[in-house]
């Protein structure tokens, strides 16, 4: 499941100029991160322009954040709400709108408007989610009766149904090739070429698969076999344990990946009894809090999304019960 799932978000404006900070290549030797609060607010998604998508907290607000605040995202009129769950490189966002029915519907909010445009849905199905938008325009989703679907870039919609043997299918992400990440029956697929491949496990009972990157390289997680999830990355049939930042985590979660091989995430850690937001890079598994210049009064919790210059977002806690999203920068190490 996703984190964005269920999420909702208040926005308030960080007031910070992305564009006069220097992102740097991101290293797990040295690299530090400037925290910018995009306040209280989910964020879901990043693209390497430094927009994002998110939810208003409380009251089921879709967000798309650019010019250093957050813009409400049209939906329809005295309904309770819709969701966004995704941003592409141009700022297209995908989600959800409630209708005047009360049924969600796919839908993406295109670039340049704060308007929405509802997307088709296969024949006998009446309600879904659009979970994935490619740079291209691609999207991927999935329809409330267990199938999941693709559009292609003028948005026609395609059942590509659900892998064997399973009770249900819900899509989770989608490269510019139009490879799909699902999840159904406890484990993570890759549709490909018209074929689901489950990506394994490590030595469990299941997985997870939680995005992908365009070289096809998979996040997500792993069981292993005392029922522990795992951190991993599955390139090319082979499933990779990212590994815990120490041995106090617990059911440690990757959900993002960018195209040089960066992962983040987050788990609990029976230490301190709180969940952390974590970075993966270069064979290291760390805390984003042990990395932040200007941590404050921060408990990043949840990190749900990452560029290719290494910019994260997620949400986490001010003062123990504030919630709110950040952006890490990525600052030059010495």
């Amino acid at each position: 499941m996703k984190v964005s799932s269920g999420q909702r978000a208040r926005a308030a404006a960080g007031g910070l100029t992305l564009a006069a900070l220097a992102a740097a290549s991101l290293a797990a030797n040295g690299t530090t991160y400037h925290l910018v609060d995009l306040g209280e607010a989910y964020a879901v998604g990043i693209n390497d322009a430094h927009k994002a998508a998110g939810n208003r907290l409380g009251d089921t607000q879709p967000l798309r954040w650019g010019g250093a605040r957050w813009h409400d995202l049209k939906q329809v009129p005295n309904t309770f709400g819709s969701a966004a769950y995704a941003i592409n490189h141009f700022g297209d966002v995908s989600g959800y709108i409630e209708n005047a029915g009360l049924a969600f519907v796919p839908a993406i909010w295109p670039r340049g408007t704060n308007n929405f445009v509802l997307l088709p849905l296969p024949d006998g199905a009446s309600a879904g989610i659009a979970t994935a938008i490619t740079t291209n325009r691609r999207a991927a989703g999935y329809t409330f009766d267990g199938s999941c679907v693709v559009w292609d870039a003028n948005w026609n919609v395609t059942d590509i149904g659900k892998p064997r043997h399973t009770g249900g299918c819900q899509a989770t992400g989608m490269n510019i090739d139009g490879d799909v990440t699902v999840n159904a029956s406890g484990h993570g697929f890759v549709w490909r070429d018209g074929h689901y491949k489950d990506i394994g496990s490590l030595g469990g009972e299941g997985s997870s698969a939680m995005a992908i990157n365009r070289y096809g390289h998979v996040a997500g997680t792993g069981t292993d076999a005392a029922g522990i999830e795992h951190p991993i990355v599955w390139k090319a049939g082979t499933m990779t344990d990212l590994g815990f930042p120490d041995s106090s985590y617990v059911d440690v979660v990757a959900r993002a990946l960018n195209d040089n091989g960066a992962v983040v995430g987050d788990g609990w850690s029976n230490n301190d009894e709180a969940q952390h937001a974590v970075l993966f890079d270069q064979g290291q598994a760390i805390v984003l809090d042990t990395v932040v210049d200007d941590l404050a009064d921060w408990n990043l919790e949840y990190a749900t999304g990452i560029a290719n210059d290494g910019t994260i977002v997620g949400w986490g806690v001010r003062s123990t019960y504030y919630t709110h999203a950040f952006m890490l920068v990525p600052m030059a190490s010495d």
